[in-house]
This record gives C-alpha cells, structure tokens and sequence, in this order.
C-alpha cells in the first residue's frame, strides 16, 4: 500500500513544481498537468479503496435500494471498456438473457457497477490475448416457470487470461492480497478491489467465486437477488434550459471551490449567488425570496451548512438545499442526508452528478 500511495503521489509532488519552472514550453506544461490530474485520480481512487474496505469491515456501509436497470449498466460497462481492450486487441463481448423490461429490478446500483467494474479491470489487466466476455443469467428455482422470490441474477466475466491456481482461489477475496508477489511486482494494484466486491456482494444477499487454472483463463460468478419492477416510471423531461432568472445560492467558504462550481453551472443560464459561511445563507434565504436552489457546504465557519440547512428549513420548508461535503463514507452521508438536506453531492464534484441533481431539483421547482 504504501508502494501504491506513494507512486502518484511522486509524480503529483514532482511535476507540481516543475510547472513554476520558468520558460517551460506550452506541450510541457499540458504533458505536466495531465499527468498531475491522472496521478490525482489514481491516489483518490486507492484513497476511495480504503475507505470502502474500512467502511465494510466496520458494518457502516449502507444499501441505495432504487429501480435500477441491469441492461443499461452492461451497456455503459461495455461502451467503457471497448476502447481499452480494444487497444490491447482483445474482443470484449456482452451477453444478457432478459429483456430491458425484465431487467429492471431493485437493487443498488452502485455497488452492482463497482463489482462489475472491479471484474472487467482485473480481467483487462491479466489478459493480453483472446477475449473478455460478461453477462448474467437468471437462475430460476426448480419446477418454476414464472419470477419468483427465490430467484436470482447470475453474473460473471470470463477472460483468456493468465489464470489462477486452484490453492489461491480463496485467498484473491482477502483485503491486499493478489494471486503472489510477482502478479503484485508485474502489474501493481492494492489488492483490495475483489475484496470490495465480496463485501458488497455479501451486503446485497449473494455470493462471488471464481473457476480459474493457470493459463487458462479465469471466470469469475457473482449472484445477487432478483427483485424485479412490476411496472416501469415515465418521467418527466427535464427543461432544456433555464430563463436565466432561476437563482441558485452556493454556500461555500473556499474561493476556489466556489468558483470551481461556478464554472460548472456556467452554462446552466442561471444567477448565483455566494454566501461563505453558514449564517450568511440563512440571512440571504430570508432576504432573497428568488433563491430557487441552495448547494450548501457542510464544514463552514460561524455556522456549519447542516445547522444553517435546519434553519432555512424553519421559514422554507419547500426550497431544495443539495449538501455538497468531503464527508464521503456512508454514515456520514445517511447522518446529514435527509437533515435538512434533500440531497448529496460528494468532493470531489462530479461534473455530471451536479448538474443532474441541480436539473432534477430546479424542475421539481419549475414544475411546482
């Protein structure tokens, strides 16, 4: 772990300085910054890793029980990781056996892609011919022809990759552990990835295995419950664009993170308006009767965003407050969601995530 940490972190720390080197050339400067955002990325991912493992191990980690459509994640996943096996001249195949109606179930849908992803990333990593293929099956109990509620979604990602021996097939689920230490020196990585996925599949009621030997390529099962949908949601499209009168009030202390949002709403057609501690945007909400949407930061001065979402909620019971903290783990988002706040963004701001959940909230709003 420490070799893991400390690999980005060394490129972050050593090409953060060479940008302040005078007379850098321009394709320098970009190569510099790309590999600074790349190794940015890398740490926050081993980051994001240990805490989810610290999370499982400590019971905190909750389920999102929603509407989800298996369908359109092996469709996303495939779109995701065509181009990289693609460059590595590796077909990657796709099966599904319901239909788009069929395949809409309740589960949570974050955890299913994260297994997922976590399978299809170590079977890009260890295969290096032939093909990689991944799908599911519905495991209809015996005698019964119809859905019933001891059924289940069989997934599984096979691969012609270099295999695993049969005394390691249990040991790979166990946190920083990998096949042995040569698959550790060769091809890096935390170990931690399929431990995640056996904690999250566990939490979602099923179980993951592997088939593997040597050379021969790997097939790696996971089951959860199939709960599927009686009937499916129309909803609403959301408005194009806004009337530019729509405004939004974004309490954040830090400068950089303000305006680090406000470049993301750039384009949105809407007035923002910046409140840098937690009084200040009570006093503007009780002043300003336009503020159609708060984005409010929990850790801030005078008074924190969870205390001045309380207080707003008092004489506005109906304006939407969106919370948006570096309170990431699980506990910490079900103690705030809901207190005061209709919704949660994580730091760092997912650029899509925002906008949806503004757009959902701003219609709402619009609609009303």
């Amino acid at each position: 772990m420490s070799h893991e940490i400390r690999t980005p972190m060394n490129s972050i720390c050593g090409f953060s300085g060479m940008l302040d080197k005078p007379n850098l050339a321009d394709n320098k400067r970009k190569s510099f910054i790309s590999i600074i955002q790349n190794s940015s990325n890398q740490l926050l991912s081993i980051v994001t890793d240990i805490l989810t493992i610290s999370s499982l191990e400590t019971r905190q980690e909750k389920l999102d029980i929603q509407k989800v459509n298996i369908n359109n994640i092996l469709i996303e996943l495939l779109s995701i990781f065509k181009s990289q096996v693609t460059s590595k001249n590796i077909s990657l195949y796709v099966k599904k056996q319901l239909s788009d109606t069929q395949s809409e179930i309740y589960t949570d849908k974050t955890k299913v892609t994260q297994i997922l992803t976590n399978l299809l990333t170590n079977a890009s990593k260890f295969t290096h011919e032939g093909f990689i293929e991944f799908g599911y099956t519905l495991q209809k109990a015996p005698g019964l022809e119809i859905a019933s509620e001891h059924e289940e979604l069989q997934f599984y990602v096979k691969d012609t990759g270099i295999g695993i021996d049969a005394e390691q097939h249990e040991k790979i689920f166990e946190r920083f552990r990998q096949a042995d230490l040569s698959i550790t020196r060769k091809y890096g990585g935390s170990g931690l990835g399929l431990s995640i996925s056996k904690g999250f599949v566990e939490l979602l009621g099923g179980k993951i295995w592997v088939q593997s030997e040597p050379r021969n390529g790997s097939t790696f099962y996971f089951t959860i419950p199939y709960k599927p949908v009686n009937g499916i949601d129309i909803l609403n499209e959301l408005p194009n664009k806004l009337d530019g009168q729509t405004t939004i009030l974004v309490a954040e202390d830090e400068d950089y993170n303000y305006l680090f949002i406000e470049e993301l709403l750039i384009n949105m057609n809407v007035k923002l308006i910046h409140a840098k501690n937690g009084q200040e945007a009570v006093e503007i909400c009780q002043t300003n009767p336009n503020i159609s949407l708060v984005l409010m930061d929990i850790k801030m001065p005078i008074l924190d965003g969870h205390k001045a979402a309380l207080c707003v909620k008092e004489f506005r019971p109906d304006l939407p407050i969106i919370a948006q903290s570096a309170y990431a783990l699980e506990h910490e988002i079900e103690k705030f969601n809901g207190g005061g706040f209709n919704d949660y963004v994580i730091k760092p701001i997912d650029e899509k995530e925002l906008i949806q959940k503004v757009m959902k909230y701003l219609n709402v709003q619009v609609k009303s």
